[in-house]
């Protein structure tokens, strides 16, 4: 979601500049900051924003660099015809000239805001360098985005030979597990004597069994890497998939590490869990 963007068009003797900066965020948030000639054009650059992106944190940033450097430029016309107003007021009143020059700063039509341009001119303007920089800030994130892809598909791949081994292994602790089983039912026939009928061992058996099985959780994880790795290819926002099945694939490798009793099982788990967290960091900057 890291990127910047800067483009510009002309407007009247200077020129508009808008300038897109882009951080990770979690969901889509906007800040515009604009000169006083074009504080009207926030809504517009928000609006723009909102039909490119939809997730980070965006910062515009406008300005207009003009013959006098600024946003405003002093209208001669109006000047002259205020001051001729002043001289007046003087001279009737006796008042000194320079004690009413003052009052030209609230004179509404002194300034021509951004050399004289309307506000669809402006506006104009405004979309035309927004169109430039978003172009600029997209190319940038589509880069560091498909670099992203390489390092995410790796983990994909990583998490994937994991859950490969796993399933290789589930086997023997099917095994394991039955002949634990046969040891338990050992001890609680010795038992029965006192009291213990068929159905305990029957639910005895049932619950190990249960304990010990991690096909289901294998099964879903074999899932959720196929759609991560179909995400890595597909167009449009995927971040907040991906997220979601990181998360759900924390809490099956969790499961499955409650179940297992074997030890390199555990390790696995373990390396499971650390390629999990991997990818999830990298995804937090995924639009």
């Amino acid at each position: 979601m890291t990127g910047f963007g800067r483009g510009d068009a002309p407007l009247g003797e200077g020129r508009v500049v808008v300038e897109l900066r882009t951080v990770n965020h979690r969901f889509l948030e906007v800040r515009s900051h604009a000169p006083g000639g074009m504080a009207g054009c926030e809504a517009l650059v928000d609006r723009l924003v909102r039909e490119r992106l939809s997730r980070g944190y965006c910062t515009a940033t406008l300005s207009y660099e003009g013959p006098l450097g600024n946003a405003a430029s002093i209208d001669a016309k109006a000047l002259r015809s205020h001051l001729e107003t002043l001289v007046a007021v003087a001279g009737d009143s006796g008042l000194v000239l320079a004690d009413l020059v003052p009052v030209l700063a609230g004179a509404p039509d002194l300034f021509r805001s951004l050399g004289g341009s309307n506000r669809e001119e402006i506006e104009a303007a405004v979309a035309a360098a927004f169109e430039i920089a978003a172009q600029d800030l997209l190319a940038m994130r589509a880069s560091e985005g498909e670099a992203m892809r390489r390092q995410i598909r790796a983990g994909v791949d990583a998490m994937r030979r994991c859950v490969e081994t796993l399933s290789a292994s589930a086997a023997d602790s099917a095994q394991a597990a039955f002949e634990r089983l046969k040891e338990r039912l050992r001890a609680l026939v010795a038992t029965v004597e006192q009291g213990l009928d068929g159905r305990r061992l029957e639910a005895e058996a049932a619950l190990l069994a249960s304990r010990s099985d991690i096909s289901e959780e294998l099964a879903r994880l074999v899932s959720h890497c196929d759609q991560l790795a179909a995400a890595c290819d597909a167009s449009g926002p995927v971040g907040r998939r991906m997220e979601f099945l990181l998360q759900e694939m924390t809490r099956e490798a969790g499961t499955a590490g409650a179940k297992t009793g074997k030890a390199e099982a555990c390790h696995v788990i373990v390396d499971l869990k650390s390629e999990i967290e991997k990818v999830r960091e990298l995804t937090q900057n995924v639009e």
